[in-house]
């Protein structure tokens, strides 16, 4: 995972819309003038969206600048929501669970007749409708009318749409398979063979929602894989390479974990690896949508991640409950906590973190309470795209989480009807236990589990060491 900065962000409020709210924090009572921004929005109904009400914004307690509710006439509504690295004017609208159809199909009217009179003013759209792991809509919208979607009856909350990045951060050297199926730490060439049963993944399809794959490389022959493009303007093909490489990791014939599966590129990072949450949002719908149309066993691999979004997070949970198997990475802000970044906070996905050659944490690696197991993340080598037989080798938590896709999809193999919880817990009781070294004192409640495919159980070699 891309290491993520922190950033400092500033709320712009246009010179009108100023004179009748006033913007407080819940830790600074001073006020600075707030510039103005490129909008007119004078002659606007959207001016009489709270007149002479007082609009307070409440902010996390973190080092990312988070707006956790609002206040209008004292009264505290927890509906809006501001994330750190928020994209210009961009949100995500969810419907409350219990919204019925009439009431989805009133408020898409209500949308319509709003935007017709200030949509190309405002160039006010929107982009994508989901209704298969989120009943919500994208799309762009100034501040004041985002507020005033978040307060129709209907709607769940309104959250800013933000930018999401690809998981590695550096190149040079390799190893990474024969960990997988070894109770004690890999050594010498001896050491070095991976063990698994036959067929590895044979029916299962992994979808990697990254920067797409070169699906002709040899890794994926004969004939394993897929592209599907869901990033408006971009080329149709990985042109980063980081979504080929994850993908050789979960499925490669030499370098992946389920030889025999299918893997199809869902793109919905671009060229430079960003994106934003409801494109992501847009590839859990497509996989949601393959999953109930084709059937079959159906994992996604995530080696991608932002600062927190409840709506990714619930889209993510909703992919899950509906059968489809999600692994992500934890992320690259070394030590950081997992729990505060999405995908990697929802209690249901199974969060990945890195160890690196010698059974440490990866210097880079996020750790945390949300981690559910390590694996190994620090120069591995896998697939790239300067030809069909290149390789590269890249370190960082997008490496460890495809590793434990590939393991969830041989395992699904060996059992196509177990459930998503079966599974992770398989995983999880797998897993080797109390030999990983380094594992900060803080934050807490960090795993010490490092992921083991079960090959060869009973050997005595390779017994589990219990503590």
């Amino acid at each position: 995972m891309v290491l993520f900065s922190k950033f400092i962000c500033l709320i712009t409020i246009p010179v009108e819309l100023a004179l009748f709210l006033h913007v407080a924090t819940a830790s600074n009572s001073s006020t600075d003038a707030a510039p103005k921004d490129n909008y007119d929005y004078s002659g606007s109904s959207i001016q009489d969206i709270a007149p002479s009400s007082t609009l307070a914004v409440n902010t996390a307690d973190d080092d990312e600048f988070n707006f956790n509710s609002i206040v209008l006439d004292g009264e505290e509504y927890p509906k809006f929501f501001i994330r750190a690295r928020s994209l210009r004017d961009r949100y995500i609208v969810v419907f409350k669970e219990n919204a019925t159809t009439d009431q989805i199909a009133a408020h898409y009217s209500w949308m319509n007749s709003e935007i017709s009179v200030t949509g190309h003013k405002f160039r006010q759209r929107i982009f994508r409708r989901f209704d298969k792991v989120l009943h919500a809509y994208a799309g762009r919208f100034v501040r004041p009318f985002a507020f005033m979607i978040a307060m129709r009856p209907e709607v769940d909350f309104v959250e800013s749409d933000i930018v999401m990045h690809m998981s590695d951060v550096q190149y040079d050297a390799g190893y990474n398979l024969a960990r997988l199926s070894h109770r004690k730490l890999v050594t010498g060439t001896t050491d070095s063979v991976f063990m698994y049963d036959e067929n590895p993944g044979l029916g299962v399809t992994v979808y990697v929602l990254d920067t797409g794959i070169m699906v002709d490389h040899e890794e994926f022959q004969p004939d394993r894989a897929r592209f599907v493009n869901l990033v408006l303007l971009s080329s149709p093909r990985d042109r980063a390479g980081h979504g080929t490489h994850v993908a050789g990791t979960a499925v490669g014939n030499t370098f992946g974990v389920a030889k025999r599966a299918n893997v199809v590129g869902v793109k919905v990072l671009n060229d430079l690896g960003s994106g934003s949450a409801s494109t992501i949002i847009s590839g859990l719908q497509y996989v949601a949508d393959q999953h109930a149309d084709n059937g079959g066993p159906s994992v996604i691999n995530m080696s991608l991640g932002g600062s927190f979004s409840q709506s990714l997070n619930s889209a993510v949970r909703n992919a899950i409950s509906q059968g489809i198997h999600v692994v992500t990475a934890a992320g690259n802000n070394r030590g950081g906590n997992a729990c505060n970044i999405s995908p990697a906070s929802d209690p249901s996905v199974m969060t990945v973190a890195a160890s690196d050659e010698q059974d440490r944490v990866a210097a880079f690696s996020n750790v945390g309470p949300c981690v559910d197991v390590f694996a190994p993340g620090a120069n591995i080598r896998s697939s790239w795209i300067t030809h069909s037989g290149s390789s590269r080798t890249l370190s960082g938590t997008s490496m460890s989480a495809p590793l434990v896709s590939g393991l969830t999809a041989y395992l699904v193999a060996k059992d196509p009807g177990a459930s998503v919880a079966d599974i992770q817990e398989q995983i999880r009781d797998l897993a080797t236990r109390n030999l990983l070294a380094g594992i900060p004192e803080s934050p807490t409640g960090t795993p010490n589990l490092i992921a083991f495919n079960g090959y060869n159980e009973t050997s005595a070699e390779d017994a589990q060491e219990e503590e």
